[in-house]
């Protein structure tokens, strides 16, 4: 899962990337683009398949790297009982 992840925001930077962009941010479009929530795809479009695929895209490194590391945190705490 954290693999995936990590892969798939490599995949967004790539995309994503131009010399004034080197902040690591992922625009909001390219997030859509490839799977993102909007509330009005999930509703007029019937994109209901964007509820499961939200889930591996992150908007910048800090989020993705904050998200891996209460994954690791909840994982080991589930471990350990």
């Amino acid at each position: 899962l954290i693999i995936s992840q990590i892969v798939m925001f490599v995949i967004l930077e790539r995309n994503n990337f131009t010399p004034l962009n080197i902040n690591f941010k992922v625009e909001q479009s390219i997030l859509i683009k490839y799977g993102g929530i909007k509330y009005n795809k999930l509703k007029d479009e019937k994109e209901y398949w964007r509820i499961l695929t939200g889930m591996f895209l992150h908007e910048s490194f800090s989020h993705l790297i904050s998200n891996v590391l209460i994954e690791v945190l909840f994982l080991l705490s589930r471990e350990k009982s």
